[in-house]
Order: C-alpha cells, then sequence, then structure tokens
C-alpha cells in the first residue's frame, strides 16, 4: 500500500490517533484503492461490530451533521485513550510483577 493511499485522520470523525486501514468490502485480499478507508481504532472496530451496511449510514450522517461527526469524534477519543492508557497501566503492572518475583527469587 503507497502512502498516498493512506489518509491522515478518521473518514468518520477526522481524528488523527490510532489509525487503521479498513477493507470496505471486508476482503482483505482486495487491495485496490477503492476498498481501502482510513478509520481510528475506534470506528474500525465499530464497523465489524454494527456491520457495513448500518456502518454507512453512520459515515453519511457524519459527513451530513457536523454535530455528529463532533460527537462522534469525542467519544472515539475518549474510547482509544482509554485504551491505550489501560494498555500501559497493564504492562506496567506485569513489569512490577516480575520485578517482584525475581526480587523474591534472590532473597531465597
Amino acid at each position: 500500500m503507497s502512502k498516498k493511499d493512506f489518509r491522515t485522520a478518521c473518514a468518520v470523525c477526522n481524528l488523527t490517533i490510532g489509525l487503521e486501514i479498513d477493507h470496505v468490502n471486508e476482503n482483505h485480499f482486495d487491495n485496490s484503492s477503492g476498498n481501502r478507508m482510513t478509520l481510528c481504532k475506534h470506528h474500525h472496530m465499530e464497523k465489524t461490530r454494527m456491520g457495513r451496511d448500518l456502518f454507512k449510514e453512520l459515515l453519511q450522517l457524519t459527513r451530513a451533521h457536523r454535530d455528529i461527526k463532533d460527537t462522534t469524534r469525542q467519544t472515539a477519543q475518549r474510547w482509544i485513550l482509554k485504551k491505550e492508557n489501560l494498555k500501559s497501566n497493564g504492562y506496567q503492572l506485569e513489569m512490577d510483577i516480575n520485578t517482584l518475583m525475581t526480587h523474591n527469587r534472590n532473597d531465597t
């Protein structure tokens, strides 16, 4: 995939963090330019959850109504930041447990 195929913002909410490439027709072997859309992680997950047809409706709504786009951006941003925070806290917890286990082995 070339750089020009990758947009710098989510097609739904215009977020610029947590971006992924979605295969519009859900065929991951079809890498034609018309079959790729940049989505934030939240909206990529939402497309999978709600299905392609309902997602098309959401996409049309956000393009037609600025307030809906703003709301979806806020929701997506909170979701992505929460996921990143949980991931970093989980990593820290894993490191703390490993350090504790190593420390305990050295004490015996």
